[in-house]
């Protein structure tokens, strides 16, 4: 995220619009061709928070 100039501001709000409140519960994230950030949770995670 830091080389496409994505601040953590930014990936912040990104995860609270898909209803995430705990970052820990992201396994990973990724910037798309049309700027939208796709998350992927851990495993057993449902919702926001473990």
């Amino acid at each position: 995220m830091r080389r496409e100039m994505v601040t953590e501001e930014q990936l912040q709000a990104a995860l609270r619009r898909q209803g995430i409140t705990d970052i820990t519960t992201v396994r990973s994230a990724c910037l798309e061709a049309d700027g939208e950030i796709s998350v992927v949770k851990e495993q057993g995670v449902q919702g926001g928070e473990r």
